[in-house]
């Protein structure tokens, strides 16, 4: 699982365009945990979600916490709403 967890970590680097001095994979980890007890919580069966469907929830989350911890200031939320 490490090795999938690194690629997806890789995977969302490039997408938000940030080096890991500003998202370690220390602090990657701790968003997949939270993102997964979210899941979890609301009730939403992980088992059905693909693996576009988890990159693009964790491109999602990790974008919305960085942009209100004010880490990046450029986070397509627009782009995103649209293509719902």
């Amino acid at each position: 699982m490490s090795s999938e967890l690194q690629t997806l970590h890789s995977k969302i680097l490039s997408l938000l365009n940030l080096s890991e001095e500003v998202l370690s994979f220390t602090q990657f980890e701790t968003y997949t945990e939270l993102l997964e007890m979210i899941i979890t919580t609301k009730g939403i069966n992980a088992d059905m979600l693909t693996s576009s469907h988890l990159i693009l929830l964790l491109y999602y989350y990790i974008g919305c916490k960085l942009n209100q911890a004010g880490v990046i200031r450029e986070f397509g939320l627009d782009r995103i709403k649209s293509e719902k």
